[in-house]
């Protein structure tokens, strides 16, 4: 695993921070945010070719007259990325469904919503709520990154950024926002859930 360290020569203390060699990160959010747009652009594939699996139908969240259900991600795509200096191997899921148990085998989700959809954004809490309650962990032990998708909709914006800002403060979590067809740091966003997941460990020295 990728490991960086730094001195405190006051206390003859160093600190590790540690970042996993293996990650598996779920995607999730709305039907219709860009999710599997943005995990195309990832790896460099269509997002027709990131694979739905054979899963029950998400509910349209977008709708205004209809309400917000989070869908979730389950087929798992395969990918290696660099991290200052160190090697991570992704497994992403994939797939849109309202509920399900795969869903939750994970504790590194980025949580994306559409930022020209108010309601998208207002589904985020409901997505929150479902990942702690089925886990049953407290949220500083899950590692979340908000992602707010379609910035090149600048002209059609619902929701602020300060917004979503407030919101990723509350949540205690890392904010971005891409657009998934036209931005190409998308990889910034699964580095962003990697540093989540990296690990802080002090020791004294001798």
């Amino acid at each position: 695993m990728g490991v960086t360290s730094s001195l405190n020569h006051h206390n003859r203390s160093f600190t590790v921070r540690t970042r996993p060699e293996n990650l598996h990160v779920v995607v999730c959010g709305c039907a219709g945010v860009g999710k599997r747009t943005l995990v195309g652009k990832f790896l460099s594939i269509p997002p027709d070719s990131v694979s739905a699996g054979t899963v029950p139908p998400a509910v349209d969240c977008l709708s205004d007259d209809k309400p917000a259900v989070p869908s979730v991600q389950l087929t798992v795509h395969q990918k290696s990325i660099e991290t200052d200096g160190s090697r991570c191997n992704l497994s992403i899921t994939t797939g849109d469904v309202e509920q399900g148990s795969q869903f939750y085998k994970s504790d590194s989700f980025i949580i994306v919503y559409d930022i020209t959809s108010r309601n998208s954004f207002n589904a985020l809490d409901a997505v929150r709520t479902q990942i702690l309650g089925v886990i049953g962990i407290e949220s500083p032990q899950i590692n979340m990154v908000l992602v707010g998708n379609k910035s090149d909709l600048e002209a059609q914006r619902a929701v602020s950024r300060a917004t979503a800002e407030e919101k990723a403060r509350h949540w205690g979590c890392q904010f971005l926002e891409v657009s998934a067809t036209t931005n190409p740091e998308i990889d910034n966003v699964f580095r962003a859930i990697i540093e989540a997941s990296s690990r802080e460990e002090t020791f004294m020295s001798k």
